[in-house]
C-alpha cells in the first residue's frame, strides 16, 4: 500500500533524529540544551502531531475495522509505545525546565536517560510496526483492496494542516 510506503518514509525521518540525538548524547553537552528542545519540538510536531495522527486516527483505524480483534494485540502494543514515548518526552521536558531553573546537573542526567530511553523506544517501536504491522496491513488490503482508498485522502488533508512546520523536519 502507498500508505505504509509513507509511513516508512516517515520513520526514516525519525530515525535519521534519533541518530543525530544519540550523537549529541554521547558527545557533550557543551552546545547547551537548544540542541535537545529543537529535538522536543521536533518529537511533539512531526513524530507525534503529524505522523501519529496518521497511524492512530487513520491507520490503525482502518486496520480496527477490518479486524476488530487487532485492538487487543498489535493495535494496543503500538499504542503503548505512542505513550510511553509520549511520557519520556514530558519527562525530559520536565528535567530541563528543572535544569533551567537551578543548574543541578542532575536534571541534565534525568534528561539523558529519558532522550536514551526514548531512542531505544522509539527503534524498536519503529521495527515492529514497518517489519510486523504494516505488513499486516498489506495483507489485509490484499483482501479488503480499500487501504489506499480509504486512507490518502485522510494523510494528504493532515499534511495539509502541518504543512508549514513538518517542511522544516524533512
Amino acid at each position: 500500500m502507498i500508505s505504509s510506503e509513507i509511513l516508512i518514509k516517515e520513520h526514516d525521518v525519525i530515525l535519521k533524529r534519533i541518530v543525530n540525538i544519540r550523537t549529541t548524547l554521547n558527545g557533550t553537552l557543551g552546545n547547551g540544551i537548544d540542541q535537545f528542545e529543537a529535538f522536543i519540538q521536533f518529537c511533539q510536531i512531526y513524530a507525534d502531531d503529524f505522523h501519529h495522527a496518521k497511524e492512530e486516527d487513520i491507520y490503525f483505524a482502518w486496520m480496527r475495522g477490518k479486524n476488530p480483534q487487532l485492538d487487543n494485540g498489535p493495535l494496543m502494543c503500538m499504542l503503548s509505545d505512542h505513550e510511553r514515548g509520549r511520557f519520556l518526552i514530558k519527562f525530559a521536558i520536565e528535567a530541563i525546565q528543572k535544569y533551567k531553573e537551578t543548574q543541578d546537573g542532575s536534571y541534565l542526567m534525568n534528561m539523558k536517560k529519558a532522550f536514551l530511553e526514548f531512542a531505544t523506544l522509539l527503534e524498536n517501536h519503529i521495527s515492529k510496526e514497518n517489519d510486523v504491522l504494516y505488513k499486516l496491513a498489506d495483507e489485509m488490503d490484499q483482501t479488503f483492496q480499500d487501504g489506499d482508498k480509504f486512507m490518502l485522502s485522510q494523510f494528504e488533508k493532515v499534511r495539509e494542516k502541518f504543512s508549514s512546520v513538518v517542511a522544516q523536519f524533512e
